[in-house]
């Protein structure tokens, strides 16, 4: 929990100097700001009671909402000149939110986003969305079409399975790296594949099942011969601080999905060896 807030006070800290255009707050200012706005004291008290309790725990995951009534009041103890707009700038920025990502924002947002080793870190709209949100910041950042439906169902699917492993406990986050790997059109294939095959023993999760193969089904049979702008991504992965020979998914996420063959290398290399076996038998060599 406290790497959690570390994070998401970082992205706070970031987002007043980009609205106010110069730095206002110091980051223990902006730690008691932002242990105030979870309903605590300072933020000795709230490290303490995360320590101690579940209620602080409870509070950072519901976080905190430029439109609660003390929201402006607690800002203005720190700053006192804020406006109501000016928060609601704020409080998009350090979620982060895809429509704000301009070109002057941008650099600095990815800078952020390239520190951060596990995304569940970021504050969204609300759990429920953190697949589609991420999806969408993604598509942001690549070439800001935002209603890139051939991009947009990978990378939903791709985050939806992430963050299912996440809550059946599967793995332990999710990264830049395995999304990257993930929407490699090989890769995707793959996923899409043991989707298909293993259905609720893949995704127990009776929704997020329906939700993913809803999205499956769409890619499949409206945007299958649609390039899905690989490259694009690619380049955006490496911003992201991605390597890009990197083809080999983080060791829980590689297991979670490919079980028994423990990573993708060994899954790829297993198809080939299938499919050349194929090949053998319709030219009657085998």
């Amino acid at each position: 929990m406290s790497k959690i807030l570390k994070t998401r006070r970082k992205f706070l800290i970031h987002a007043i100097d980009y609205v106010f255009g110069e730095k206002l707050i110091s980051g223990r200012d902006a730690a008691d700001l932002y242990a105030n706005l979870l309903g605590f004291e300072n933020n000795n008290n709230l490290n303490y009671l995360i320590k101690s309790n579940k209620i602080a725990v409870t509070a950072i995951s519901h976080d905190w909402d430029s439109l609660d009534d003390d929201a402006l009041s607690i800002f203005k103890q720190y700053l006192p000149k804020i406006e109501s707009r000016q928060l609601l700038e704020v409080d998009r920025l350090s979620q982060p939110n895809f429509s704000l990502a301009d070109s002057v924002w941008r650099p600095r947002l990815i800078s952020l986003l390239k520190g951060v080793t596990n995304l569940l870190e970021l504050r969204y709209g609300t759990k429920s969305k953190v697949s589609s949100e991420l999806a969408v910041l993604l598509i942001s950042l690549a070439d800001r079409q935002i209603y890139n439906d051939k991009a947009r169902n990978r990378l939903f699917i791709i985050c939806s399975v992430l963050v299912h492993f996440v809550v059946t406990k599967k793995i332990s986050a999710i990264r830049w790296l395995d999304i990257a790997v993930l929407y490699q059109p090989q890769s995707f294939n793959f996923l899409i594949d043991h989707i298909y095959g293993y259905q609720e023993k893949f995704i127990s999760d009776s929704y997020v099942l329906k939700e993913v193969l809803r999205y499956a089904d769409k890619d499949c049979s409206v945007f299958f011969n649609h390039d899905s702008a690989f490259e694009v991504f690619q380049n955006l992965f490496v911003e992201l601080g991605v390597d890009n020979t990197a083809c080999e998914l983080s060791n829980d996420v590689g297991k979670a999905i490919f079980g028994d063959f423990g990573n993708i290398g060994a899954y790829k290399a297993r198809y080939k060896s299938d499919m050349d076996d194929i090949l053998l038998l319709a030219r009657g060599i085998r």
